[in-house]
């Protein structure tokens, strides 16, 4: 179990990471997609632009929706949301509804994020949630160069909608929470 814990509190810093480091080898893809001249260049940046503005505007109350929901239920919800919303750009063919998936995905994050860092702070002592910090921007680093490589990688493979999938790896990270969340000390 104690794999399991490690792998939802190193998963904050990452999903932010992900949030541009996946879709950044594919702006002209996009760009492309949607329409050649500044219809299509505006469409690419605001896919990149959306998720911060989700952050900003989720931020602004995750602190209420968890106090109200408990840390485990937001930390299901938000790691759902980050999988479907993110991979959006798969099924998506309305740019209106990918900006929309965008903007979703970074109150996705807003929520997650302070999840897991109450879970660091309720788990692990002083020195421990140092090095664990530590290794998060350590991981974070490690997936914002693995995102930008496969994602070219994938793109050229399988055109501009495969790096989308990258963001499935949140599933990986519900399933690790939801064993976490049946131990009764993480129980919030």
């Amino acid at each position: 179990m104690r794999w399991a814990a490690l792998v939802v509190v190193l998963s904050g810093s990452p999903a932010q990471t992900l949030l541009f480091a996946a879709l950044g080898p594919i702006l002209p893809m996009i760009a492309s997609r949607f329409g050649a001249g500044g219809g299509g260049a505006f469409i690419s940046q605001m896919v990149m632009t959306m998720p911060a503005l989700g952050i900003i505007l989720g931020g602004l109350g995750s602190g209420f929706v968890i106090e109200r929901c408990g840390v485990r239920r937001v930390l299901y919800a938000s790691l759902t949301a980050y999988a479907v919303l993110g991979s959006a750009g798969l099924y998506l063919d309305n740019s209106i509804s990918l900006l929309a998936s965008r903007f979703l995905l970074g109150i996705a994050v807003a929520h997650q994020s302070p999840c897991v860092v109450l879970l660091l702070a309720e788990r692990y002592d002083e020195h421990a949630r140092a090095k664990l910090l530590g290794y998060q921007g350590a991981v974070s680093g490690i997936a914002s160069f693995t995102a930008l490589v496969s994602a070219g990688v994938l793109a050229e493979w399988a055109g501009w909608r495969a790096p989308f999938a990258i963001y499935l790896l949140a599933l990986p990270v519900l399933a690790c929470a939801v064993i976490v969340g049946r131990l009764r000390r993480f129980r919030a």
